[in-house]
Order: C-alpha cells, then sequence, then structure tokens
C-alpha cells in the first residue's frame, strides 16, 4: 500500500500535467472554425449591403417619381409668354397687348388642357383694335406662350370731323392710328389716297367705318379708271352707304359711282357720259353721278 501510494506522489510530482474533461480544438479546427465565422460575417454583410442597395433603389425610385411628377405638372402649365413679332406696335400698344396676355393667362386658363388657341387669339382681337390678326402657339415641351401680333395694315390715309392726319383706314375698313415710323417699322408704305368723311362723325380707333367690300370696289374701280388713263387723287365717303365720291386728278368735277352696280357697266356709262358733255360743250364744275341705271346726272 505504501509503495502504490508513493507512486501516485511520484507522478503528481513530475513536470507532467494532466487535464480532466474535454480537450481544446486542433489547429485545423481552429481554422474551419475561423472560416465559418468570417463566411457568415461576410455573408452577413452581403445582406446588409443587398437590403441597403435595396433601399437606396426604392427611394431614388420614389424621387424619381416626384421629380417626373413635378416636371410633368410644370409642363402643363402656361407660365410666361414671349413674343414672336410685334413691329409697327407703339409701347402702349404692346403694353395693351402684354396686360390682355397675363390676364388671360390665369386661373384654369394657364393650364395647357384648358388653354384655347382660339379663345386667346379672339380675346386679343376684341379687345385690342389695332391688332389684325393673332397666332398662339404652345409646345408640350415648353411652358411659354409664343404670340405673333400683327397689327392692322393701313391701306388709306383718313380725314375725319378732327382732320387727324396720324389716322388710317386699314384693310378691314376700320380705322386705327399709326406714326409713319410705326408703319416703316411694318414693312408697309404709307399710303397716299386719302379718305375724307364728310358725315360729321366722331369715330374712335377700332371702329368699321367703310365695309370691306366697299374697300374692294373702291380699289378695282380705281384700277380700271387707271387703265383707262385717268386717275384717283381720294374718294369721299357720305351719309349714304352706297355711293362712293371719287376725286379724280385733273378734273374740277366728282365722279359718284354705286357700290351696288357693276363697274364696268358704270365706266360704260362715264366713257359715253365724257363724250356727251365734249360734244355739246357743256361745262361740268360739281359732279357727274352714274348711280342709276341707264341714266347720267352732272352738273
Amino acid at each position: 500500500m505504501a509503495r502504490r501510494r508513493s507512486k501516485r506522489k511520484g507522478a503528481r510530482g513530475s513536470n507532467q500535467r494532466f487535464y480532466s474533461g474535454r480537450t481544446t480544438h486542433t489547429s485545423s479546427d481552429q481554422k474551419k472554425l475561423r472560416k465559418q465565422k468570417e463566411y457568415r460575417r461576410q455573408k452577413l454583410s452581403k445582406q446588409k449591403r443587398v437590403e441597403w442597395l435595396q433601399k437606396a433603389r426604392l427611394k431614388l425610385r420614389w424621387v424619381a417619381v416626384a421629380l417626373l411628377a413635378l416636371i410633368t405638372f410644370n409642363l402643363l402649365q402656361i407660365k410666361s409668354h414671349q413674343y414672336v413679332g410685334l413691329t409697327g406696335l407703339s409701347e402702349g400698344d404692346k403694353r395693351v397687348v402684354t396686360g390682355l396676355t397675363e390676364d388671360f393667362i390665369s386661373g384654369a386658363n394657364r393650364f395647357k388642357t384648358f388653354f384655347d388657341n382660339t379663345e386667346y387669339e379672339q380675346h386679343i382681337l376684341d379687345n385690342a383694335s389695332f391688332v389684325g390678326r393673332v397666332e398662339a402657339s404652345t409646345s408640350p415641351f415648353s411652358t411659354t406662350l409664343k404670340v405673333r401680333i400683327i397689327p392692322k395694315t393701313p391701306a388709306h390715309a383718313y380725314r375725319g370731323a378732327d382732320s387727324n392726319t396720324s389716322q388710317w383706314i386699314a384693310e378691314d375698313g376700320s380705322l386705327i392710328s399709326l406714326t409713319e415710323d410705326q408703319i416703316s417699322d411694318m414693312g408697309s408704305e404709307t399710303p397716299t389716297t386719302v379718305i375724307t368723311d364728310t358725315t360729321g362723325v366722331q369715330y374712335q380707333d377700332g371702329d368699321a367705318i367703310i365695309p370691306v367690300s366697299t374697300l374692294d370696289f373702291i380699289r378695282r374701280t380705281t384700277l380700271e379708271l387707271s387703265l383707262a388713263g385717268t386717275e384717283v387723287a381720294g374718294y369721299i365717303i357720305t351719309d349714304s352707304p352706297r355711293e362712293v365720291r371719287f376725286d379724280l386728278v385733273g378734273e374740277g368735277y366728282d365722279l359718284i359711282l354705286s357700290v351696288e352696280r357693276p363697274i364696268e357697266s358704270q365706266l360704260e356709262d362715264f366713257e359715253t357720259a365724257k363724250q356727251e358733255i365734249t360734244t355739246n360743250k357743256r361745262v361740268v364744275s360739281e359732279y357727274i353721278d352714274l348711280r342709276v341705271v341707264d341714266k347720267v346726272f352732272y352738273r
């Protein structure tokens, strides 16, 4: 018994150490463990990156949608206007057109869906007597309304009750006020023929003085007289809407014609009347009136 105890004592007292329980991992097991941990860490990191990218993409998608909606909303509106041409208009006229345009582009009209080019053009024509034509256009990719304003073109000088030489008869028969510089800016020539108004009525700019049909009658008659060797110095309009008095160059009388009779037949009567007056050696000092069919009156 003593001998066995001495062996155990000797064993315990030696330099060898003994451990009880489970042993630690070997170096290869530790490597595998580290690799597994690193793999799990990388996999978790990758998942986090994927989740972050998905969230970022979602946010960017919403931002893109919001920007697209904002851009679309803006493009559906008219926020400004640009004049393509305003030649021949005074600064006051330009301010009038600008005010009318800004007044029209408000409320629902600022949205292209509700904006009506024809309605806008008529709005300008109804409220700006000096405008002859309006052309408006919008673009799907622009918030600017493009406007071309074409002023009325003078056809004849006008002399009314106030003898204002800056007033003119436009091609549509209405009264307009323009300086000669403005007419030049429009690329037009200053009319040399004068329409004298003897009715005594005080007209305002934009008022219709002569029907377009009468202006056409004057133009065609003047051309026919010119071809026959008779020049017209001017025209006179009276209370009678169916007649026009032609002031003839070099003659001491006016020629009174009816706008309701054919020009050709009246000018034939005019040639016949001149021959008769010359043959009978009569003097005409006031007028030759051809308004009645097959009859000539002169004084």
